[in-house]
């Protein structure tokens, strides 16, 4: 987990209750790296039938994982650190655990979660947490076989109007109240350098944030005798979380950030004291996790405001914001 909180003041899109005071978490899986070892996967050979969300969040993915024939990964959530990307023949041992990036969401981010067709986020109390949203992208295995095709799935060709795409649904006590799209690929372009097959991570707000679960469905163009022939699978990193009435739960400072407002560079008074930075927008969307090297060149932010948050070498967090100036 990324541990940052970022505190919102009055901003209605975020809080449901009046002068509500709220803090964002950042579920980035990276706590995992004490179990995952470089090139490695956690997809429950170890026991594991759950990941649940460490500290003050409450979020449960499920690991399937089927004893028989030795047992194997079955369906569900995986949680990787590979970082498999070259484009080459598909392979199921090498690439399935792999996401397209090479890497996390964040900046520095190593680990991120597989999911498969029909997985689901279970938010088990969403009075008090808001699910803000996440970042999506494709695995090198899916990619791979969409870009040079393989024994069971055709290339995705324009002539064929080909397309991959992942359906997100909302629910919240077993009714759809949200649901939205991310196009993994997509050859249905008449102009054809539009078509794509998605190779970087992609922000997914929630169009309703106070949902009890998420549930996720991939389609494809490539349909076969015996179903979908694309592979599917997604990875998903970078979870965004709201937690209401959060500010007791943890105890906060606050960051001094010069000049402010900005147009190129901000620096901080106690910049000797942060460990690690993450820079967020009005909306909650990661603009940058910087390496703690001061001043942070922010001259390419849209003018706005921004919110700071600071993991310090104690182990505190700090927050600010910034007024982004041209």
């Amino acid at each position: 987990m990324l541990a940052v909180s970022l505190l919102f003041f009055g901003i209605s899109s975020l809080t449901r209750l009046n002068a509500q005071t709220t803090v964002l978490e950042f579920i980035g899986f990276e706590e995992l790296k004490s179990e995952i070892s470089n090139e490695e996967v956690w997809n429950g050979s170890n026991g594991k039938t759950q990941y649940e969300a460490p500290n003050s969040v409450k979020l449960s993915m499920d690991i399937g994982w089927d004893t028989a024939f030795g047992g194997y990964w079955k369906n569900m959530w995986a949680f990787s650190r590979k970082s498999y990307n070259t484009l080459e023949p598909s392979d199921y041992g090498k690439h399935l655990y792999a996401s397209k990036p090479g890497k996390g969401a964040e900046e520095n981010g190593e680990i991120y979660a597989i999911g498969s067709q029909n997985t689901y986020l279970l938010n088990p109390d969403p009075n008090q947490q808001q699910i803000v949203g996440f970042y999506i992208s494709n695995t090198t295995f899916a990619y791979n076989s969409m870009a040079l095709g393989d024994n069971f799935a055709k290339k995705f060709l324009a002539e064929d109007k080909d397309s991959f795409v992942l359906d997100i649904r909302s629910y919240a006590n077993q009714t759809l109240v949200g649901e939205t799209q991310v196009v993994l690929a997509d050859f249905r372009s008449e102009d054809n350098s539009k078509n794509f097959i998605l190779d970087s991570w992609q922000w997914v707000p929630m169009t309703n944030q106070m949902v009890d679960s998420i549930h996720f469905t991939l389609s494809s163009s490539d349909v076969g005798d015996f179903g979908i022939n694309t592979p599917l699978y997604f990875a998903l990193d970078n979870i965004e979380i709201t937690l209401l009435n959060g500010l007791e739960k943890s105890k906060k400072q606050q960051l001094s950030i010069f000049p402010n407002p900005a147009t190129d560079q901000i620096n901080f008074a106690n910049s000797a004291n942060i460990e690690s930075l993450t820079i967020c927008d009005y909306h909650g969307a990661l603009m940058d996790a910087p390496p703690a090297l001061f001043p942070i060149d922010i001259s390419w932010y849209p003018s706005g405001c921004y919110f700071v948050s600071a993991i310090m070498k104690d182990g505190t967090i700090a927050t600010g914001k910034i007024l982004k100036q041209n």
